[in-house]
């Protein structure tokens, strides 16, 4: 190593790494795999028994619910509410 190399330790060690390119070991998934659209919102466990609904682009608490399910349920009636269609919970 020369010495008066002045970049820092991390830079120095990525001098030798490959080009990430579209056929490189990086890739972006295809759109039609996973989740197509994003929650609302979100069942967050606090406690034991104690979960939060929080809404997912702001971090904003809107409810909490005793029970996984009643908390479930409330994301969903906000969600339905904010979206102005009617879905259920899914099995």
């Amino acid at each position: 190593m020369d010495i008066s190399d002045e970049r820092p330790i991390a830079t120095r060690h990525t001098d030798n790494l490959p080009e990430v390119t579209a056929g490189g070991p990086f890739y972006r998934l295809k759109p039609d795999l996973g989740y197509t659209d994003q929650p609302l919102y979100q069942v967050i466990a606090i406690s034991h028994g104690f979960f939060h609904v929080r809404e997912a682009g702001t971090g904003q608490i809107k409810g909490f619910r005793c029970s996984h399910n009643d908390a479930c349920k409330l994301a969903i009636h906000l969600e339905n509410k904010q979206l102005g269609c009617t879905r259920t919970a899914q099995p």
